[in-house]
């Protein structure tokens, strides 16, 4: 974005807060290049890319329009806090006011980029199309321009030029070793030298001429090449050959496949620790997460096919295959995690179909029973001759016996790997506020024996997109919600509270990307979470943050 911040026009909403306005300032101080506007009603500027930053109180007065809007949000406010619609608002970002230069580059930068090609495809036309004029006039040209000496001395100094060419390493350099030749060797001469982060400076011309790209970078020059000396004509159409050249020599060819780069990209988009290594234990190849492991390759060396390995408490199979490249064995390594079977389309490893024959086994033989005994409750329950409190007494069997049938249902969905559904709810139920009851309906024991009740609002901001396997998450419900209730007890224990009405108070606010438990009395600055939360958060693709009065899950796959 630095070399490209002459294609930018910034305007600031004057209804921002001061401090807000003065970290703005502060962050486009480096974009040198860059327009700077205080009012979102100053004229756009012509073929650039208009960035408002706008107040949540300026919302109102949006209109549909071609700028890049971003809402920032006060120290006092928080994302959650955005109260509209994010598409209905006018504003392609919301940021809060810790916003810095990179976030900014990361919300416009496809906008920017998209610009840039617009305007280097629109100057390679007009370059080409001037190259072919200016040859076109140095044919026309019958007569002798100059004599075999000139011609001689000018061409070594074009090789002089090569020379110094081939020792200038950057842009910096390169427009250097090129004015000084001008000035020296070519007579009346007006050059300019422009990059790819000059665009917003190039004015359409004749005398613009394309040059071959350097590093993968758009350069071109600007030159009065239509002279009508002859001499002077031909120095300048050798001149711009000799560059032609020299560029295209910069250009290596290669196979992309031999690209490190790309194998890294390649092996870090695999979600597990993946490894290349030699019979000596040497590594070819690997990816991010094997380095994360910090297992040996020597160990590696010692597993065997399907072996199950525990590294840093966490389980996994181990898939190994030797592979053979120019007449050397190399032995590939793959560890997958449990959480490969939960989150799969459908296709199981043995693996993962020996773990859903264990689960269907286990629900089975807890079923039966449980149907058992509901068949009998229900029996019972039509004997007309029953007291109250035999009635009262066979009802709560039957409600335990349903929550021990919904309690299956959840574990029997960590063998599934997308399950639809834990259990019936109203259609109007949001899968996040289901995994809630049926984390409720898990604690029922636990908040009657202890007095404790939860009383949780919903509020919706979005829908949940995010695809999760929900008898996870309620497991995940069901455990913080847990701690959150001993966190509660060991707080009233402390400061010596005998309260009647134990309530933990707030709201689950659910957005597309984004889970938040917000409480409103209980400060959670001090929970701990177990290494079994984290790993279903881990298989889950979720980042959990804790802050004194709230917990949010962030998906983050």
């Amino acid at each position: 974005m630095q070399s490209h911040s002459g294609l930018l026009q910034f305007r600031v909403d004057p209804m921002l807060s001061p401090d807000l306005r003065r970290s703005i300032d502060s962050i486009l101080t480096g974009l040198k290049d860059a327009e700077r506007a205080d009012s979102l009603t100053a004229p756009l500027s012509l073929k650039k890319l208009t960035v408002d930053f706008v107040s949540e109180s300026s919302l109102h007065t949006l209109k549909p329009g071609p700028e890049f809007r971003i809402c920032v949000l006060d120290s006092n406010q928080g994302l959650f806090s955005f109260g509209q619609n994010l598409d209905e608002s006018h504003v392609h970002a919301v940021l809060d006011d810790s916003l810095d230069l990179k976030q900014i580059e990361r919300l416009i930068a496809p906008r920017l980029q998209a610009l840039v090609k617009v305007k280097e495809e629109s100057f390679v036309t007009l370059g080409m199309k001037n190259i072919r004029k200016f040859e076109t006039r140095a044919r026309k040209i019958t007569q002798n321009a100059f004599t075999s000496e000139d011609l001689l001395n000018y061409a070594q100094a074009l090789v002089d030029l090569e020379k110094d060419l081939i020792q200038a390493d950057d842009l910096g350099k390169l427009e250097k070793v090129l004015k000084q030749f001008t000035k020296v060797n070519i007579e009346r001469s007006k050059f300019q030298f422009f990059s790819s982060g000059e665009l917003a400076e190039v004015t359409p011309s004749e005398n613009f001429l394309l040059l071959p790209p350097f590093k993968g970078v758009f350069i071109a020059i600007e030159m009065n090449w239509n002279d009508e000396d002859h001499f002077r004509l031909f120095k300048r159409l050798f001149f711009f050959y000799t560059l032609v050249n020299f560029f295209r020599s910069q250009q290596n060819i290669e196979d992309p496949f031999f690209d490190e780069k790309l194998w890294e990209s390649v092996l870090d988009s695999i979600p597990f620790p993946v490894a290349l290594l030699s019979e000596k234990a040497e590594v070819h190849q690997h990816n991010t997460l094997f380095a994360k492991l910090g297992f040996a390759p020597s160990g590696c060396l010692k597993l065997k096919l399907r072996e199950k390995i525990l590294i840093n408490d966490i389980p996994y199979n181990v898939y190994r295959k030797d592979v053979f490249h120019l007449d050397e064995k190399k032995i590939l390594f793959v560890f997958f995690t449990e959480s490969f079977f939960l989150k799969g389309d459908g296709n199981l490893t043995p693996s993962g179909q020996e773990l859903g024959i264990i689960s269907s086994s286990i629900a089975h033989e807890l079923n039966n029973p449980i149907a058992g005994i509901q068949a009998a409750l229900s029996l019972l329950l039509l004997d007309e001759s029953l007291n109250q409190e035999a009635e009262q007494t066979l009802t709560e069997m039957k409600n335990g016996a349903i929550r021990c049938k919904q309690l299956i249902e959840t574990f029997l969905g960590f063998s599934r790997a997308n399950p639809s559904k834990l259990q019936i709810y109203e259609s109007t139920m949001s899968p996040i506020e289901i995994c809630y009851q049926q984390a409720q309906n898990l604690l029922r024991f636990r908040t009657v024996e202890s007095g404790i009740r939860f009383n949780f609002e919903s509020i919706k901001h979005a829908d949940f997109k995010a695809q999760v396997n929900l008898s996870l998450l309620t497991m995940t419900f069901y455990l913080i919600l847990g701690e959150l209730m001993t966190l509660y007890s060991h707080q009233l224990l402390v400061a010596n509270k005998n309260q009647i009405e134990k309530v933990i108070k707030g709201e689950i606010v659910e957005s597309s990307q984004e889970i938040q438990i917000q409480l409103h009395e209980l400060n959670i600055s001090n929970l701990g979470l177990s290494k079994l939360i984290q790993n279903l958060l881990t298989i889950e693709n979720f980042v959990l943050q804790v802050s004194d009065y709230s917990l949010r899950f962030i998906y983050n796959p």
